[in-house]
């Protein structure tokens, strides 16, 4: 498949013809984590109306497996590409495509591999997972990070409308199908897991031959996986831990309060999830801009950016979250009956750190943008070390509500670290002489 190697280019990779093109790829990426975030969502409270409790904890439990690795996909693969692709001049664009792509294959097979023993050691232990979704879950969560590398990269290629489509497929396919059947009968875990990881290929297949075709030497490819590696390699730690601190409250918990927790925090949690919208979108597209914001104008062009993404972004996500927090019970009761009567106090707590959440998203794009990632990584071990003392204390001593007020701590934690970093690098001058002469 790697046979010939590719001529040297010193042509950069020009994504960024014109500046009017930024707010029309903000627009088509917003809609896009529009469409992903809303099918999430509905998906939440459809499982939640259809299914037990206890079933729906089941599946998210499972599910973790595939967010885990979307996770480190994120943060190992997508987030290098979205930062250091607009900035390197090393290989032309059709070879970083390639090269990171190749890594993307390589990433699925090894994580896989991974998941799998996992999976098979947990039920040597006695953990109870059904043989049954072994498979559908191991396809599902493959299909999964491949058809999400590739609407990504396709958004870094300014094909958002190519995004868009592969993700119309793939999550209202899913829900459209489920919906079809639920209404009609009960679905087992299994049969859930084989829809989303069918909707997910036939999503992936339609884009597949997209990215460009080209032939890549191993030198070049080991190159472009130092490269990014660089870049990434606190983000890959971070993105472990802040999975970790983020996750562990829900992993843990049903352990002292029961599977049906699990389905119970998650509902309460996708309520929230609009704020997804501008998060995971933006993911896609803000650091990408950062990045060239600095490149053209420095630490000052930067600042500006970050200082009005800020804004708009914590102004927007605290608005949303002030009409949950001002009437809880209304909105839960809207979405899914009485069946979640009493949980008002989680919704809440979500809506506060849904907003945390939002304001660290521009200072970690600035820190990526001048590539300090590891304060990032140092925040996510400060917050992990708080979720791994207080996860299996808090849900015994103080119940679900202690394990709300703790979900807010772990981002209240990271952001003064972020902070603090992201100015200090700002005011270093000396960072952006040397690459404006490298």
């Amino acid at each position: 498949m790697i046979a010939i190697s590719a001529p040297k280019s010193s042509k950069p990779l020009k994504l960024f013809k014109k500046p009017g093109r930024d707010s029309l790829l903000h627009s088509f990426v917003l809609a896009d984590q529009a469409l992903v975030s809303g099918s999430n969502f509905l998906l939440g409270v459809l499982l939640t109306r259809k299914l037990p409790l206890d079933q729906v904890g089941q599946y998210w439990l499972l599910m973790a497996v595939v967010f885990f690795g979307g996770t480190i996909q994120l943060a190992l693969i997508v987030s290098p590409m979205m930062s250091v692709g607009p900035l390197q001049d090393r290989w032309s664009a059709k070879e970083y495509l390639i090269g990171v792509t190749a890594q993307e294959y390589a990433f699925v097979f090894a994580y896989s591999i991974i998941a799998l023993g996992v999976l098979c050691g947990l039920r040597l232990i006695g953990v109870h997972i059904p043989s049954g979704v072994i498979i559908p879950l191991l396809c599902a969560n493959a299909a999964y990070l491949l058809q999400d590398f590739y609407r990504r990269a396709l958004f870094f290629q300014k094909k958002a409308m190519l995004g868009l489509f592969s993700d119309t497929i793939s999550y209202l396919g899913q829900i459209a199908i489920l919906w079809f059947l639920l209404t009609r009968s009960q679905l087992s875990l299994s049969s859930i897991l084989w829809i989303s990881a069918a909707t997910s290929t036939v999503a992936l297949l339609l884009v597949v031959f997209k990215l460009p075709i080209a032939r890549c030497s191993i030198e070049t490819l080991r190159a472009i996986a130092i490269r990014n590696w660089a870049s990434g390699r606190y983000l890959l730690g971070a993105a472990v831990l802040q999975w970790g601190s983020g996750s562990l409250f829900g992993l843990v918990a049903p352990a002292f309060l029961g599977a049906a927790v699990a389905g119970i925090m998650r509902a309460c949690q996708s309520l929230v999830n609009a704020t997804n919208i501008w998060v995971q979108g933006l993911e896609n597209s803000l650091p990408s801009q950062a990045s060239e914001r600095y490149r053209a104008g420095g630490p000052a062009a930067l600042k500006a950016y970050l200082m009005r993404a800020e804004t708009l972004l914590v102004g927007g996500t605290l608005g949303l979250a002030s009409a949950v927090i001002v009437a809880p019970k209304f909105w839960l009761q809207l979405l899914y009956g009485h069946r979640l009567d009493g949980y008002g106090f989680l919704l809440q707590a979500y809506a506060i750190l849904a907003v945390f959440s939002v304001a660290g998203l521009p200072i970690r794009a600035g820190l990526r943008a001048i590539e300090r990632t590891k304060p990032v990584f140092v925040g996510y071990v400060v917050s992990t070390i708080f979720s791994a003392i207080a996860a299996p204390l808090v849900p015994g001593l103080f119940g679900l509500k202690g394990v709300s007020v703790a979900l807010i701590f772990t981002q209240v934690l990271t952001l003064p670290i972020l902070f603090v970093s992201l100015r200090r690098g700002l005011n270093n001058t000396k960072a952006w002489d040397a690459k404006v002469t490298r």
